[in-house]
């Protein structure tokens, strides 16, 4: 059997914009896996077709051939056809949030696949109203239901592949990741800086920015926008306490920013977000 034709990104881009590339959905849905009382992991996992997973809620660990990384919320992670993967929850007990879908991509009568064989495309918050539309084409008879399900994906993909894939260079590791997250969660109310940031691990400004960028593709300050916003997601979903009290507790001085920045990076308004998700 022949190989994967390799695309790069941007032939990949433009063969999907042609509608050139039938992309093989297979939607498994939306997903919580583990609990206290039940572990969750893959272990060994390996199928004949590429995999996609998004990572709503929680944070695992990735083992491949090519090294081990971590997958943080809001994480777009990418696998080719045949690459054999353990996942594991960093916590043990900690719940796992994700979408999982399978994608046999053909370009004429040859599969293909683009560049990297696995890509961790990080802090894609935004991507989640597209899969939420995706789920909703799945479980609904409309017309055009393929077509649209194909477009969606195309957005997915046209996101993920025009920003910079994660590589597994050197970048912080998962004790220095997981002290941001926690350094940020104990300055509630509170904007630090990014030099605030690089204090917090012991390091230069300018090496920690390089560290974080390789980590995280983006940079610092903006990853602190996100990550704020995504906190802010979990709060509005999980809680009764009002936009403003939200806005407040994450260091926003007034709620037209907050709003504005949140309706930005999901691509809905945080009250209709609330309104979806508390039904």
């Amino acid at each position: 059997m022949k190989s994967p034709l390799r695309l790069d990104n941007e032939q990949c881009l433009r063969a999907l914009a042609a509608g050139r590339i039938d992309l093989g959905i297979s939607l498994f849905g939306f997903g919580t896996y583990g609990n206290p009382d039940s572990p969750w992991g893959f272990h060994q996992r390996q199928i004949d077709a590429g995999i996609c997973y998004f990572l709503v809620n929680g944070r695992f660990r990735a083992r491949l051939p090519s090294g081990t990384l971590e997958i943080n919320e809001g994480s777009l992670f990418l696998l080719a056809p045949g690459v054999r993967h353990d996942f594991e929850p960093l916590n043990r007990g900690d719940s796992i949030t994700l979408y999982h879908c399978r994608l046999h991509p053909r370009l004429g009568k040859r599969s293909c696949w683009w560049e990297q064989k696995a890509s961790c495309f990080r802090n894609m918050f935004g991507l989640r109203p597209f899969f939420e539309e995706l789920m909703e084409e799945s479980a609904g008879s409309l017309p055009w239901k393929e077509e649209r399900k194909h477009a969606l994906f195309f957005l997915i993909l046209s996101v993920a592949l025009r920003s910079n894939p994660g590589v597994f260079g050197k970048g912080l590791t998962l004790s220095q990741q997981a002290r941001l997250v926690r350094f940020l969660r104990q300055r509630e109310g509170a904007q630090p800086s990014p030099a605030e940031l690089a204090a917090a691990l012991h390091l230069s400004h300018d090496y920690f920015s390089r560290l974080f960028k390789v980590s995280y593709g983006i940079i610092p300050r903006v990853w602190l926008v996100h990550e704020r916003l995504r906190l802010a997601s979990l709060e509005l979903a999980e809680t009764r306490k009002s936009i403003t009290q939200i806005a407040e507790g994450l260091g926003y001085c007034n709620n037209f920013l907050f709003s504005r920045q949140f309706s930005r990076l999901l691509g809905i308004s945080p009250s209709g977000f609330r309104r979806r998700h508390q039904g």
